[in-house]
């Protein structure tokens, strides 16, 4: 499988935060640094890796999250989401390592 196609697990979303569909996440501290300028990340739900486009994202350097995402637009929907593993694409993160401007 090319790289740009093998997803790399990075994190966990938690619990909702407010009404608007916000979620906490735990995000490895390796990845935190480099993933503040994704637009996009994969879930994983029932079994499959679902894309998910990133409309807000707020992340600290210990790997603390706030992750808003474009589809996602109430506390219900965001609910859904509770424990779904995160993912990237394997080549964005080797990009992100080597491309430092």
């Amino acid at each position: 499988m090319p790289d740009q196609f093998k997803l790399i697990a990075i994190g966990k979303i938690g619990k909702p935060k407010g009404l608007r569909g916000q979620l906490h996440a735990i995000i490895a501290v390796e990845y935190a640094e480099r993933l503040k300028k994704f637009d996009n990340f994969f879930l994983g739900i029932g079994g499959k890796q679902l894309p998910y486009s990133v409309s807000e994202l707020d992340i600290s350097p210990s790997g603390g999250a706030l992750i808003l995402f474009e589809e996602i637009d109430s506390r219900t929907k965001a609910e859904q989401l509770r424990n779904a593993e995160i993912f990237t694409q394997e080549a964005n993160l080797k990009k992100s390592k080597t491309n430092n401007s």
